[in-house]
């Protein structure tokens, strides 16, 4: 259904119902934000991808929610399609919907979609390429499978051709689509071997804890891992104070968060050098600041 508001714009209407089967028909308001959240990230990450990898998306998608029916837990999805410039982009069917089950279903074969008198081959790969959708997916597939009450997934979609399918997506399924909130291929590890650490505010306990160290003028926070050393710090009493210094092995792990800025940590991995005093002995003055 198309509703042109504009002489240059346009604005088009998809459906796409998203149900969870249950028994009891209540969902918790923590669920339902959720759901929503990640519907409207997944629907306008797959209109992200079909720009940028396809060039058949839209200038903008507005995801709304049909007013639910009491006691319902189905969620009524509409997507108003807009376009600017309504000659640049001939579809000839609804989309959205298509790959959403594409994504959350068993069904991963090619969509092929007819547009501008031609076809578009839409692989599965290239969508879940996108990490705010495969982060969407995710997060919708792990709450109904933590959820007590939901016992599956049901979508009801408008085919490519207009035409009204249904699919039951069980638990099972879903579960393999949970991924960890750090995807490994944008995990990047770094190893100094035997670092020169300055030790600006050491943690006097045997835990696995930040200290905050310097190299140069580079000051940051690295986690202790060396259990043998924490023993021995807490057995021998060792003591830290101003400019004193160990040598450790240093590693770094540099990810990527959602919006691409980069989240780095630091792992003290093993301690080589270390003070020979303790905290028994006359005392510099800890946790200068300098």
């Amino acid at each position: 259904m198309n509703n042109t508001t504009d002489q240059n714009i346009d604005s088009s209407i998809e459906r796409f119902d998203f149900i969870l089967e249950n028994e009891t028909g209540v969902i918790s308001s923590d669920e339902l934000i959720t759901y929503l959240t990640n519907i409207n990230l997944m629907m306008k990450s797959i209109n992200h991808t079909l720009n940028g990898a396809y060039t058949i998306g839209y200038d903008q998608i507005v995801v709304d929610v049909e007013a639910l029916e009491r006691g319902s837990v189905k969620i009524p999805i509409i997507l108003r399609k807009v376009l600017y410039n309504p000659y640049t982009l001939l579809a000839t069917g609804a989309i959205f919907g298509a790959i959403a089950n594409n994504i959350l279903s068993d069904d991963k074969q090619t969509i092929v979609y007819n547009i501008n008198n031609s076809t578009v081959n839409i692989e599965h790969a290239v969508i879940v390429n996108n990490k705010s959708t495969t982060k969407a997916v995710s997060e919708i597939a792990k709450t109904i499978v933590n959820s007590e009450n939901v016992t599956k997934l049901k979508l009801n979609y408008l085919s490519i051709n207009n035409e009204i399918k249904s699919t039951e997506i069980n638990k099972d399924t879903l579960k393999g689509l949970i991924v960890d909130d750090i995807v490994e291929s944008e995990k990047e590890t770094r190893v100094f071997p035997s670092a020169r650490l300055i030790i600006v505010s050491p943690v006097l306990e045997n835990t696995k804890a930040n200290w905050k160290v310097r190299i140069d003028n580079n000051k940051f926070s690295a986690k202790m891992m060396d259990d043998n050393f924490l023993e021995l710090m807490d057995e021998h009493k060792i003591a830290f104070g101003k400019g004193d210094v160990i040598i450790a092995d240093l590693e770094t792990i540099i990810t990527k968060r959602s919006d691409n800025t980069p989240n780095v940590k630091h792992n003290i991995q093993k301690v080589h050098e270390y003070p020979r005093y303790s905290n028994q002995s006359k005392q510099k003055n800890l946790f200068s600041d300098y």
